[in-house]
C-alpha cells in the first residue's frame, strides 16, 4: 500500500512511515504550514466519501478532522497566517454543495466560514483564509459568473464567456488582500496574467 513516508535531506536510508494505511493507500496529501503535520485524504472503502486525515511528523495515529459519515472532504486553503488551520470543503449540509469551514489542527475544532447556499463552483479565500471571491457556472451559455463576497452577500464582478472559460481563472490574493491575481483571456488572443483592485 502507497503510504506517507518521512526522512532527513539527504539521508533516504533514515525514511520511515508516519500512516499505515492498508485499505487503498495514500493517494493525496499536503504539508502543512506548521511544519508538524502532512494531511492526507482516504475515502470510505471505495465510496468517494473522502475524509481529511492529520498525522503528527514526529510519530503517532492519524486523526479524522472530518469524522463524518457519508460526506466528502476537500483540502481547500492553507494560510502561512494560519499555520494551525486548513480550510476544508464538507457537503455536509448539502450533499450537492460543499461549504467552507476553518478547522484546527490541534484541537480537531471545526469553524463555518462560508455557506455554500448559491451553488457556486468555486469559493475563493484569501490569506487569513477569508471567502472573498467566488464563480457560479452558467447553463447552456457556458462559461460563468464571477462574484465578489461581502459577508454572505454576493456581488457580481463579470461574466467570463465560454470561449474564455478554460483559460481564465483566479490564482491567489496578495497577503494584504487588496489585490486578486488571475490568469484571463477576456478580449485577447493568449492567456496574460493580470492583477485585480
Amino acid at each position: 500500500m502507497l503510504n506517507i513516508w518521512v526522512a532527513p535531506s539527504g539521508e533516504m536510508a533514515a525514511a520511515r512511515a508516519i500512516t499505515d494505511d492498508r485499505k487503498r493507500g495514500v493517494r493525496f496529501y499536503a504539508w502543512m504550514p506548521n511544519g508538524t503535520h502532512v494531511l492526507y485524504m482516504q475515502d470510505e472503502n471505495g465510496t468517494e466519501d473522502w475524509h481529511i486525515y492529520a498525522v503528527e511528523i514526529a510519530g503517532g495515529a492519524a486523526r479524522d478532522l472530518t469524522p463524518i459519515a457519508g460526506i466528502q472532504a476537500r483540502m481547500h486553503d492553507f494560510s502561512l497566517d494560519f499555520p494551525g488551520h486548513v480550510a476544508v470543503g464538507l457537503n455536509d449540509r448539502d450533499k450537492s454543495w460543499h461549504d467552507i469551514h476553518r478547522i484546527d489542527i490541534a484541537t480537531g475544532k471545526r469553524e463555518l466560514l462560508f455557506e455554500n447556499t448559491a451553488q457556486l463552483s468555486h469559493i475563493g479565500l484569501d490569506r487569513q483564509l477569508q471567502p472573498r471571491f467566488a464563480s457560479k457556472a452558467r447553463g447552456a451559455e457556458g462559461g460563468n459568473i464571477r462574484y465578489r463576497i461581502e459577508g454572505t452577500r454576493l456581488e457580481q464582478i463579470d461574466v467570463v464567456e465560454h470561449e474564455d472559460h478554460l483559460t481564465t481563472h483566479s490564482l491567489g490574493f496578495t497577503r494584504d488582500g487588496k489585490t486578486l491575481h488571475g490568469v484571463s483571456s477576456v478580449g485577447r488572443d493568449k492567456a496574460a496574467l493580470i492583477a485585480t483592485d
